[in-house]
């Protein structure tokens, strides 16, 4: 299988998650894949394809070069795919497949949309704004060297990630949630690694989401370190996490209090619920188990 990876990602693909997810790919066996986009420079230990912005090679050329049987247009931002043209991306013969990630909006279900054979979410709530024939679910996924657990010395909750100011309700709701329960946050920003050591720390960790009630990425690597996860959101989060082991509180937090002093008055209870989803996503929701969901996909529609 030979794949070609359009993306345009302004971090390092081997630093960013959605990079460390598109680099699982190469560790395929049978899987011949190639990355070309902006900003992949200086980018190592990936099949890049060099990229000159003053004479970029047009994807028909690629295609011609590489013969890829899949073309995954990567979309991680509402403005990824500009710098691609749509008629050429059109006339491609390979399998062509959108991946939209974390930042995706419905504003985007846009002309590629139309010309791409087959549409992915990793929020499975957006699939019905696509104009795509075929589109599925392929939610977010972790790196298990990274999420893993350990139950020793937990205390305190925690939120790791970007607070933001008030200019968005699920900022807000990151806010009152921290307010309301004392939660720790880090001092500084974390890389994934630290993030995971941050989670093993604590007895759980929030995530606060509004937005469509997104099922984002924190949602798996958060119990993947042995933490209660706790959130307001995860839209279907039932079809991917056994009940009882995660805390649901409302967007409102008028419940996260008393949620919290539950799960502190019941630790042990809470620490065995915390191990069964720990099991449960690294048995079902790593990189690997996605991309063998991807294949799935492809081997159904096509």
């Amino acid at each position: 299988m030979r794949i070609l990876v359009l993306m345009n990602r302004k971090k390092g693909l081997n630093i960013a998650p959605h990079g460390l997810f598109l680099a699982y790919l190469q560790n395929i066996e049978d899987v011949y894949v190639k990355y070309y986009g902006p900003h992949t420079k200086g980018v190592t230990g990936l099949n890049i394809i060099p990229y000159d912005r003053k004479n970029p090679t047009s994807v028909l050329e690629l295609e011609n070069e590489h013969e890829p049987d899949i073309v995954i247009l990567y979309r991680a931002g509402r403005k990824d795919l500009r710098w691609l043209d749509l008629d050429a991306i059109r006339q491609l013969r390979a399998i062509k497949v959108i991946i939209d990630t974390d930042f995706m909006n419905i504003k985007d279900s846009d002309k590629f949309c139309e010309v791409a054979d087959l549409h992915l979410f990793r929020f499975p709530e957006l699939m019905q704004y696509s104009r795509c024939e075929h589109t599925a679910a392929l939610p977010c996924s972790f790196d298990p060297n990274i999420y893993h657990g350990s139950f020793a010395g937990r205390s305190g909750i925690c939120y790791s990630g970007r607070m933001g100011g008030n200019e968005t309700t699920s900022f807000q709701i990151r806010h009152k949630a921290k307010r309301l329960l004392q939660a720790d946050i880090p001092s500084k920003y974390l890389t994934l690694k630290q993030q995971a050591d941050y989670y093993r720390q604590h007895l759980a960790a929030l995530t606060c989401s509004t937005t469509y009630k997104s099922l984002g990425a924190k949602h798996f690597e958060i119990p993947a370190t042995g933490a209660v996860l706790f959130t307001n959101g995860g839209n279907r989060i039932e079809d991917y996490l056994p009940d009882g082991t995660y805390v649901k509180y409302k967007s409102d937090c008028s419940d996260v209090c008393e949620k919290w002093a539950e799960v502190q008055a019941n630790k042990s209870h809470w620490q065995s619920q915390a191990y069964k989803a720990l099991k449960h996503v690294h048995n079902n929701h790593t990189h690997a188990h996605r991309w063998e969901d991807f294949f799935k996909l492809i081997n159904k529609y096509f």
